[in-house]
Protein backbone atom coordinates (compact mmCIF):
# COMPACT_ATOMS: atom_id res chain seq x y z
CA UNK A 1 0.00 0.00 0.00
CA UNK A 2 1.54 3.18 -1.02
CA UNK A 3 0.35 6.51 0.37
CA UNK A 4 0.50 10.09 -0.56
CA UNK A 5 0.14 12.65 2.06
CA UNK A 6 -0.46 16.27 -0.15
CA UNK A 7 0.21 19.91 1.33
CA UNK A 8 -1.32 22.51 -0.77
CA UNK A 9 0.24 25.55 0.92
CA UNK A 10 -0.79 29.08 0.46
CA UNK A 11 2.33 29.59 -1.49
CA UNK A 12 5.62 27.96 -2.60
CA UNK A 13 7.74 29.93 -0.04
CA UNK A 14 5.35 28.26 2.88
CA UNK A 15 6.46 25.11 4.47
CA UNK A 16 3.72 22.96 6.19
CA UNK A 17 4.29 21.74 9.67
CA UNK A 18 1.22 19.26 9.72
CA UNK A 19 2.54 16.68 7.21
CA UNK A 20 5.88 17.20 8.45
CA UNK A 21 4.12 15.77 11.82
CA UNK A 22 2.22 13.22 9.99
CA UNK A 23 5.22 11.75 8.54
CA UNK A 24 6.96 11.18 11.20
CA UNK A 25 4.33 9.42 12.85
CA UNK A 26 3.87 7.27 10.70
CA UNK A 27 7.90 6.48 9.99
CA UNK A 28 7.65 5.96 13.89
CA UNK A 29 4.35 3.87 13.66
CA UNK A 30 4.29 2.20 10.32
CA UNK A 31 7.84 2.09 8.71
CA UNK A 32 6.84 -0.76 6.22
CA UNK A 33 4.75 1.46 4.84
CA UNK A 34 5.89 3.49 1.38
CA UNK A 35 4.53 7.05 2.61
CA UNK A 36 5.34 10.33 0.20
CA UNK A 37 5.21 13.19 1.17
CA UNK A 38 4.17 15.94 -1.98
CA UNK A 39 4.14 20.09 -0.76
CA UNK A 40 2.46 21.82 -3.23
CA UNK A 41 1.17 25.10 -3.47
CA UNK A 42 -2.38 26.49 -4.66
CA UNK A 43 -1.12 28.97 -7.22
CA UNK A 44 0.14 26.53 -9.40
CA UNK A 45 -2.35 25.24 -12.21
CA UNK A 46 -4.61 22.35 -11.58
CA UNK A 47 -3.31 20.10 -13.91
CA UNK A 48 0.31 20.53 -12.88
CA UNK A 49 -0.98 19.24 -9.13
CA UNK A 50 -2.87 16.36 -10.42
CA UNK A 51 -0.26 15.24 -12.22
CA UNK A 52 2.28 15.61 -9.61
CA UNK A 53 0.19 12.96 -7.14
CA UNK A 54 -0.49 10.64 -10.06
CA UNK A 55 3.06 10.22 -10.71
CA UNK A 56 3.61 9.17 -7.14
CA UNK A 57 1.78 6.23 -8.52
CA UNK A 58 -0.53 5.95 -4.84
CA UNK A 59 -3.17 3.75 -3.54
CA UNK A 60 -4.17 6.40 -0.89
CA UNK A 61 -3.91 10.21 -1.12
CA UNK A 62 -4.61 11.79 2.32
CA UNK A 63 -5.07 15.89 2.47
CA UNK A 64 -4.46 18.34 4.37
CA UNK A 65 -7.04 20.68 4.61
CA UNK A 66 -7.61 24.27 5.39
CA UNK A 67 -9.63 27.27 4.20
CA UNK A 68 -6.84 27.96 2.03
CA UNK A 69 -7.40 25.18 0.10
CA UNK A 70 -10.62 23.39 0.79
CA UNK A 71 -11.73 23.99 -2.84
CA UNK A 72 -8.85 22.81 -4.52
CA UNK A 73 -8.25 19.81 -2.45
CA UNK A 74 -12.31 18.63 -3.14
CA UNK A 75 -11.59 18.94 -6.71
CA UNK A 76 -8.25 17.16 -6.60
CA UNK A 77 -9.96 14.71 -4.70
CA UNK A 78 -12.94 14.21 -7.15
CA UNK A 79 -10.86 14.01 -10.15
CA UNK A 80 -8.53 11.36 -8.71
CA UNK A 81 -10.97 8.97 -7.84
CA UNK A 82 -12.68 9.12 -11.15
CA UNK A 83 -9.33 8.83 -12.66
CA UNK A 84 -8.37 5.92 -10.24
CA UNK A 85 -11.52 4.29 -8.96
CA UNK A 86 -9.67 2.16 -6.69
CA UNK A 87 -7.53 4.63 -4.92
CA UNK A 88 -8.67 5.54 -1.38
CA UNK A 89 -8.86 9.57 -0.07
CA UNK A 90 -8.83 10.89 3.29
CA UNK A 91 -8.90 14.40 4.87
CA UNK A 92 -7.49 15.68 7.89
CA UNK A 93 -6.86 19.39 8.95
CA UNK A 94 -9.09 22.09 10.54
CA UNK A 95 -11.13 22.76 8.08
CA UNK A 96 -12.42 19.23 7.65
CA UNK A 97 -12.66 18.34 11.97
CA UNK A 98 -15.84 19.93 12.34
CA UNK A 99 -19.24 18.01 10.74
CA UNK A 100 -17.77 15.21 9.94
CA UNK A 101 -20.66 12.86 8.91
CA UNK A 102 -22.02 15.82 7.04
CA UNK A 103 -18.92 16.25 5.04
CA UNK A 104 -19.05 12.89 3.83
CA UNK A 105 -22.43 12.87 3.17
CA UNK A 106 -22.06 15.95 0.54
CA UNK A 107 -18.86 14.33 -0.93
CA UNK A 108 -19.06 10.62 -1.02
CA UNK A 109 -15.96 10.22 -3.06
CA UNK A 110 -13.95 10.76 0.46
CA UNK A 111 -13.31 7.48 2.13
CA UNK A 112 -12.19 8.95 5.34
CA UNK A 113 -11.76 12.05 7.74
CA UNK A 114 -9.23 12.61 10.57
CA UNK A 115 -10.27 15.00 12.85
CA UNK A 116 -8.04 17.10 15.28
CA UNK A 117 -4.58 16.31 15.98
CA UNK A 118 -3.43 13.17 14.00
CA UNK A 119 -0.23 12.00 15.21
CA UNK A 120 -1.50 9.00 16.35
CA UNK A 121 -5.02 8.92 15.06
CA UNK A 122 -3.64 9.16 11.04
CA UNK A 123 -1.37 6.28 11.47
CA UNK A 124 -4.36 4.37 13.06
CA UNK A 125 -6.04 5.23 9.72
CA UNK A 126 -3.75 3.65 7.49
CA UNK A 127 -3.63 0.44 9.43
CA UNK A 128 -6.88 -0.07 8.80
CA UNK A 129 -6.94 1.01 5.32
CA UNK A 130 -3.41 -1.46 5.17
CA UNK A 131 -6.32 -4.25 7.05
CA UNK A 132 -9.38 -3.72 4.25
CA UNK A 133 -11.34 -1.87 6.19
CA UNK A 134 -14.26 0.06 4.24
CA UNK A 135 -15.22 3.58 4.44
CA UNK A 136 -16.45 5.87 5.23
CA UNK A 137 -14.21 6.22 8.49
CA UNK A 138 -14.70 8.90 10.41
CA UNK A 139 -11.65 9.49 13.38
CA UNK A 140 -12.95 11.88 15.68
CA UNK A 141 -10.43 14.29 17.27
CA UNK A 142 -9.33 12.50 20.13
CA UNK A 143 -7.56 14.14 23.54
CA UNK A 144 -4.80 16.75 23.75
CA UNK A 145 -1.71 15.02 23.12
CA UNK A 146 0.81 15.25 25.80
CA UNK A 147 4.22 16.68 24.70
CA UNK A 148 5.72 13.28 25.54
CA UNK A 149 4.04 11.53 22.43
CA UNK A 150 4.38 14.66 20.55
CA UNK A 151 7.34 13.80 17.24
CA UNK A 152 9.77 15.78 15.54
CA UNK A 153 8.62 17.02 12.27
CA UNK A 154 12.13 17.89 11.05
CA UNK A 155 13.98 14.56 11.84
CA UNK A 156 14.86 14.04 8.16
CA UNK A 157 16.57 17.27 7.94
CA UNK A 158 17.54 17.05 4.09
CA UNK A 159 15.53 19.39 2.90
CA UNK A 160 15.91 22.62 5.75
CA UNK A 161 17.72 25.58 4.48
CA UNK A 162 16.05 26.22 1.19
CA UNK A 163 14.96 29.57 1.20
CA UNK A 164 11.70 29.01 2.28
CA UNK A 165 9.79 30.13 5.45
CA UNK A 166 10.05 26.79 8.09
CA UNK A 167 7.35 26.67 11.09
CA UNK A 168 7.99 25.03 14.57
CA UNK A 169 5.75 24.95 17.46
CA UNK A 170 6.84 24.27 21.02
CA UNK A 171 3.34 24.93 22.60
CA UNK A 172 -0.14 23.73 21.37
CA UNK A 173 -3.25 25.64 22.93
CA UNK A 174 -4.48 28.99 23.81
CA UNK A 175 -5.23 29.78 27.99
CA UNK A 176 -7.32 33.21 26.32
CA UNK A 177 -11.17 32.33 25.14
CA UNK A 178 -10.95 34.23 21.62
CA UNK A 179 -14.75 33.40 20.11
CA UNK A 180 -13.36 33.70 16.07
CA UNK A 181 -10.12 31.14 17.40
CA UNK A 182 -10.18 27.06 16.86
CA UNK A 183 -7.64 27.49 19.98
CA UNK A 184 -10.20 29.30 22.62
CA UNK A 185 -9.87 27.75 25.99
CA UNK A 186 -7.47 24.53 24.78
CA UNK A 187 -5.40 23.20 27.26
CA UNK A 188 -1.96 24.17 26.89
CA UNK A 189 0.72 22.01 26.49
CA UNK A 190 4.14 23.41 26.15
CA UNK A 191 7.91 21.62 25.79
CA UNK A 192 10.30 22.66 28.90
CA UNK A 193 12.01 25.80 27.77
CA UNK A 194 15.39 23.89 27.18
CA UNK A 195 14.17 21.36 24.58
CA UNK A 196 12.19 24.46 22.68
CA UNK A 197 15.67 25.89 22.74
CA UNK A 198 17.23 23.00 21.34
CA UNK A 199 14.25 22.23 18.60
CA UNK A 200 14.53 25.58 17.22
CA UNK A 201 18.97 25.98 17.35
CA UNK A 202 18.54 22.83 15.30
CA UNK A 203 16.29 24.24 12.86
CA UNK A 204 18.47 27.44 12.84
CA UNK A 205 22.01 25.45 12.64
CA UNK A 206 20.25 23.73 9.45
CA UNK A 207 20.62 26.88 7.51
CA UNK A 208 16.93 28.35 7.32
CA UNK A 209 16.90 31.97 7.83
CA UNK A 210 13.35 32.75 8.62
CA UNK A 211 11.34 30.54 11.39
CA UNK A 212 8.09 30.96 12.38
CA UNK A 213 6.79 30.17 15.60
CA UNK A 214 2.82 29.07 15.57
CA UNK A 215 2.19 28.16 18.77
CA UNK A 216 -1.04 30.24 19.53
CA UNK A 217 0.47 32.72 22.31
CA UNK A 218 4.27 32.03 22.62
CA UNK A 219 4.47 34.09 25.92
CA UNK A 220 1.55 32.73 27.50
CA UNK A 221 4.08 32.11 30.91
CA UNK A 222 6.41 35.20 30.57
CA UNK A 223 8.95 33.53 32.64
CA UNK A 224 9.49 30.24 30.34
CA UNK A 225 9.04 32.83 27.02
CA UNK A 226 11.82 34.72 28.51
CA UNK A 227 13.92 31.58 28.90
CA UNK A 228 13.80 30.52 25.42
CA UNK A 229 14.34 33.86 24.10
CA UNK A 230 17.79 34.21 26.47
CA UNK A 231 18.54 30.74 24.78
CA UNK A 232 18.27 31.86 21.36
CA UNK A 233 20.35 34.83 21.89
CA UNK A 234 23.03 33.00 22.94
CA UNK A 235 23.11 31.04 19.48
CA UNK A 236 25.35 32.06 17.40
CA UNK A 237 23.34 32.29 14.01
CA UNK A 238 21.59 35.18 11.86
CA UNK A 239 18.68 33.06 11.90
CA UNK A 240 15.18 34.98 12.37
CA UNK A 241 12.53 34.00 14.86
CA UNK A 242 8.86 34.99 14.46
CA UNK A 243 6.31 34.72 17.30
CA UNK A 244 2.97 35.63 17.85
CA UNK A 245 2.70 36.88 21.58
CA UNK A 246 -0.18 38.76 23.66
CA UNK A 247 1.58 42.20 24.30
CA UNK A 248 -0.78 42.60 27.68
CA UNK A 249 1.93 39.89 29.18
CA UNK A 250 5.53 41.76 28.51
CA UNK A 251 6.16 42.61 32.10
CA UNK A 252 9.37 44.73 33.00
CA UNK A 253 11.74 42.49 32.86
CA UNK A 254 10.56 41.19 29.64
CA UNK A 255 10.69 44.35 28.02
CA UNK A 256 14.12 44.75 29.58
CA UNK A 257 15.32 41.57 27.91
CA UNK A 258 13.95 42.39 24.20
CA UNK A 259 15.36 45.96 24.15
CA UNK A 260 18.67 44.03 23.99
CA UNK A 261 17.60 42.04 20.86
CA UNK A 262 20.25 42.09 18.08
CA UNK A 263 18.42 44.41 15.01
CA UNK A 264 16.02 42.09 13.85
CA UNK A 265 17.15 38.61 15.24
CA UNK A 266 13.16 38.49 16.83
CA UNK A 267 10.24 39.64 14.86
CA UNK A 268 6.33 40.11 16.95
CA UNK A 269 3.16 39.34 15.58
CA UNK A 270 0.59 40.67 18.08
CA UNK A 271 -3.11 40.76 17.35
CA UNK A 272 -5.00 43.95 19.33
CA UNK A 273 -8.11 42.88 16.87
CA UNK A 274 -9.59 46.11 18.60
CA UNK A 275 -9.51 49.23 20.68
CA UNK A 276 -12.87 48.98 22.13
CA UNK A 277 -13.05 47.22 25.50
CA UNK A 278 -17.12 46.45 24.22
CA UNK A 279 -15.70 44.87 21.45
CA UNK A 280 -13.21 42.95 23.01
CA UNK A 281 -15.64 41.60 25.67
CA UNK A 282 -18.45 40.50 22.94
CA UNK A 283 -15.81 38.16 21.38
CA UNK A 284 -14.33 36.48 25.32
CA UNK A 285 -11.05 38.57 25.21
CA UNK A 286 -10.16 40.34 27.88
CA UNK A 287 -7.79 43.32 28.46
CA UNK A 288 -7.78 47.13 28.11
CA UNK A 289 -6.17 48.67 24.94
CA UNK A 290 -3.91 50.58 27.39
CA UNK A 291 -2.09 47.91 28.76
CA UNK A 292 -1.08 46.62 24.86
CA UNK A 293 -0.63 49.95 23.70
CA UNK A 294 1.93 50.46 26.50
CA UNK A 295 3.80 47.03 25.77
CA UNK A 296 4.00 48.03 22.12
CA UNK A 297 5.18 51.67 22.65
CA UNK A 298 8.05 50.28 25.14
CA UNK A 299 9.20 47.73 22.17
CA UNK A 300 8.76 50.50 19.49
CA UNK A 301 10.83 53.05 21.26
CA UNK A 302 13.40 50.53 21.33
CA UNK A 303 13.36 49.92 17.98
CA UNK A 304 14.93 46.40 17.12
CA UNK A 305 12.13 44.10 16.83
CA UNK A 306 9.74 44.79 13.69
CA UNK A 307 6.36 44.67 15.06
CA UNK A 308 3.56 43.31 13.19
CA UNK A 309 0.19 44.69 14.57
CA UNK A 310 -3.24 42.89 13.41
CA UNK A 311 -7.06 44.18 13.54
CA UNK A 312 -9.82 42.66 12.53
CA UNK A 313 -12.97 44.06 11.34
CA UNK A 314 -16.00 42.83 10.96
CA UNK A 315 -16.72 41.95 14.90
CA UNK A 316 -19.38 41.77 16.78
CA UNK A 317 -20.45 45.59 17.65
CA UNK A 318 -17.42 47.24 15.72
CA UNK A 319 -18.70 50.20 14.04
CA UNK A 320 -17.50 52.25 11.26
CA UNK A 321 -16.63 55.24 13.38
CA UNK A 322 -14.72 52.69 16.53
CA UNK A 323 -12.74 50.67 14.05
CA UNK A 324 -11.96 54.09 12.26
CA UNK A 325 -10.87 55.29 15.98
CA UNK A 326 -9.23 51.89 16.49
CA UNK A 327 -6.87 52.41 13.58
CA UNK A 328 -6.23 55.58 14.61
CA UNK A 329 -4.50 54.49 17.46
CA UNK A 330 -2.51 51.45 16.53
CA UNK A 331 -1.72 53.26 13.21
CA UNK A 332 0.13 55.97 16.33
CA UNK A 333 2.09 53.37 17.82
CA UNK A 334 3.85 52.99 14.09
CA UNK A 335 3.63 49.37 13.63
CA UNK A 336 6.64 48.04 10.98
CA UNK A 337 3.14 46.25 9.32
CA UNK A 338 -0.80 47.06 10.16
CA UNK A 339 -2.60 43.70 8.95
CA UNK A 340 -6.15 45.09 8.31
CA UNK A 341 -7.87 41.59 8.56
CA UNK A 342 -11.59 40.46 8.23
CA UNK A 343 -13.33 38.86 10.25
CA UNK A 344 -14.02 34.54 9.41
CA UNK A 345 -16.06 32.28 11.19
CA UNK A 346 -14.03 29.09 11.02
CA UNK A 347 -16.49 26.18 11.42
CA UNK A 348 -16.28 25.39 14.99
CA UNK A 349 -15.33 28.77 16.23
CA UNK A 350 -17.72 30.23 18.39
CA UNK A 351 -18.35 32.78 16.39
CA UNK A 352 -19.85 30.86 14.00
CA UNK A 353 -21.75 28.89 15.94
CA UNK A 354 -23.46 32.10 17.60
CA UNK A 355 -23.78 33.95 14.45
CA UNK A 356 -27.40 33.58 13.79
CA UNK A 357 -27.98 35.32 17.39
CA UNK A 358 -25.80 37.49 16.64
CA UNK A 359 -26.78 39.00 13.56
CA UNK A 360 -23.69 38.04 11.27
CA UNK A 361 -23.90 37.10 7.79
CA UNK A 362 -21.07 35.54 6.20
CA UNK A 363 -20.22 33.95 2.97
CA UNK A 364 -21.47 30.16 2.88
CA UNK A 365 -17.58 29.16 1.55
CA UNK A 366 -14.27 29.50 2.51
CA UNK A 367 -13.03 31.79 4.16
CA UNK A 368 -16.01 32.04 5.54
CA UNK A 369 -15.24 35.82 5.39
CA UNK A 370 -18.09 38.13 7.54
CA UNK A 371 -20.20 39.81 5.21
CA UNK A 372 -22.63 42.34 7.44
CA UNK A 373 -23.24 43.12 11.03
CA UNK A 374 -25.67 45.07 12.66
CA UNK A 375 -23.16 47.08 13.52
CA UNK A 376 -21.39 47.19 10.02
CA UNK A 377 -23.11 46.99 6.65
CA UNK A 378 -21.99 44.80 3.13
CA UNK A 379 -21.16 48.61 1.01
CA UNK A 380 -18.85 49.44 4.56
CA UNK A 381 -16.85 46.86 4.49
CA UNK A 382 -15.97 47.00 1.00
CA UNK A 383 -14.86 50.33 1.67
CA UNK A 384 -12.68 48.69 4.29
CA UNK A 385 -11.21 46.11 1.59
CA UNK A 386 -9.74 49.21 -0.89
CA UNK A 387 -8.70 50.74 2.22
CA UNK A 388 -7.12 47.36 2.83
CA UNK A 389 -5.34 47.80 -0.13
CA UNK A 390 -4.58 51.14 -0.14
CA UNK A 391 -2.44 50.88 3.07
CA UNK A 392 -0.65 47.28 1.62
CA UNK A 393 0.49 49.68 -1.54
CA UNK A 394 1.75 52.92 0.18
CA UNK A 395 1.62 51.99 4.17
CA UNK A 396 3.16 48.79 4.39
CA UNK A 397 5.52 48.54 1.46
CA UNK A 398 7.45 51.52 3.74
CA UNK A 399 8.40 52.75 0.13
CA UNK A 400 6.58 56.44 0.61
CA UNK A 401 6.97 57.35 4.15
CA UNK A 402 7.11 61.46 2.89
CA UNK A 403 4.33 61.71 0.89
CA UNK A 404 2.00 59.36 3.06
CA UNK A 405 3.26 61.83 6.04
CA UNK A 406 2.09 64.57 3.59
CA UNK A 407 -0.97 62.79 2.65
CA UNK A 408 -2.22 62.38 6.16
CA UNK A 409 -0.99 65.31 8.11
CA UNK A 410 -2.20 66.01 11.50
CA UNK A 411 -5.98 64.44 10.59
CA UNK A 412 -6.52 61.02 10.94
CA UNK A 413 -4.70 58.50 9.29
CA UNK A 414 -7.76 56.04 8.91
CA UNK A 415 -9.41 58.97 7.22
CA UNK A 416 -6.63 59.71 4.90
CA UNK A 417 -6.16 56.09 3.68
CA UNK A 418 -10.66 56.23 3.09
CA UNK A 419 -9.92 59.32 0.67
CA UNK A 420 -6.89 58.30 -0.92
CA UNK A 421 -8.71 54.53 -1.07
CA UNK A 422 -12.22 56.36 -2.86
CA UNK A 423 -9.64 58.19 -5.26
CA UNK A 424 -8.31 55.43 -6.62
CA UNK A 425 -11.39 53.06 -7.20
CA UNK A 426 -13.14 56.42 -8.38
CA UNK A 427 -9.95 56.26 -11.06
CA UNK A 428 -10.01 52.99 -12.56
CA UNK A 429 -6.59 51.98 -10.32
CA UNK A 430 -8.44 49.03 -8.54
CA UNK A 431 -9.13 47.26 -11.73
CA UNK A 432 -6.22 45.89 -12.52
CA UNK A 433 -2.61 44.93 -10.31
CA UNK A 434 -0.49 47.97 -10.36
CA UNK A 435 3.43 47.84 -10.63
CA UNK A 436 5.31 49.83 -7.69
CA UNK A 437 6.18 52.60 -10.02
CA UNK A 438 2.43 52.80 -11.34
CA UNK A 439 1.51 52.69 -7.97
CA UNK A 440 3.74 55.37 -6.79
CA UNK A 441 2.99 57.68 -9.66
CA UNK A 442 -0.74 57.54 -8.97
CA UNK A 443 0.06 58.61 -4.94
CA UNK A 444 1.29 61.52 -6.55
CA UNK A 445 -1.31 62.00 -8.96
CA UNK A 446 -3.42 61.79 -5.61
CA UNK A 447 -1.63 64.13 -3.53
CA UNK A 448 -1.36 66.67 -5.60
CA UNK A 449 -5.20 67.71 -5.97
CA UNK A 450 -5.14 68.00 -2.51
CA UNK A 451 -5.35 71.86 -1.21
CA UNK A 452 -2.52 71.70 1.21
CA UNK A 453 -0.10 69.93 -0.64
CA UNK A 454 -0.50 70.82 -4.32
CA UNK A 455 1.68 69.70 -7.35
CA UNK A 456 5.06 71.17 -6.76
CA UNK A 457 5.03 69.63 -2.88
CA UNK A 458 3.78 66.29 -3.75
CA UNK A 459 6.87 66.38 -6.55
CA UNK A 460 9.42 67.19 -3.88
CA UNK A 461 7.90 64.55 -1.53
CA UNK A 462 7.65 61.45 -4.14
CA UNK A 463 11.40 62.22 -5.30
CA UNK A 464 12.60 62.34 -1.61
CA UNK A 465 10.84 58.73 -1.48
CA UNK A 466 12.17 57.54 -4.14
CA UNK A 467 15.71 58.38 -3.37
CA UNK A 468 15.95 57.21 0.20
CA UNK A 469 14.20 53.94 -1.24
CA UNK A 470 17.38 51.55 -2.00
CA UNK A 471 15.00 49.99 -5.04
CA UNK A 472 14.63 53.38 -6.18
CA UNK A 473 16.38 52.21 -9.74
CA UNK A 474 13.95 49.45 -10.18
CA UNK A 475 11.57 51.68 -9.10
CA UNK A 476 12.11 54.22 -11.87
CA UNK A 477 12.85 51.90 -14.63
CA UNK A 478 16.43 52.62 -14.65
CA UNK A 479 18.03 49.28 -13.58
Amino acid sequence: MRVTLVALNAMYVHTNLAVRCLHASVQRALPHIPHTVLELHVNQPFATQLRAIWATEPDVVCFSTYIWNRERVLQLARTLKRAMPGLRIALGGPEVSFDLAETIAQHPYIDAIVAGEGEESYPALLAAFERGEKGPLLLEASEPLPIERWVDPYEDKHDIGLSRIWYAETSRGCPFRCQFCLSAGEVVRALPASQAVEKLRLLAEGGTKLVKLVDRTFNYDPARAREIWRGLLALDTDCVFHFEIEARLLDSESLALLAAVPQGRFQFEIGVQSTSTEVLGAVGRVGQFEDVAHAIGMLRQAGNIPLHLDLIAGLPKESWASFARGFDLVYALRPHRLQLGFLKLLPGSGLRRDAEKLGIVYAPDPPYEVLSTPDLSFAELQELHDIEKALDWYGNSNRHPGLMGAVIGNGSPFAAYHMLARWLRANGLFDADRSAAQRGEALEQYAATLPGLGPDAAREAARADETAWPGYRRYRGKG
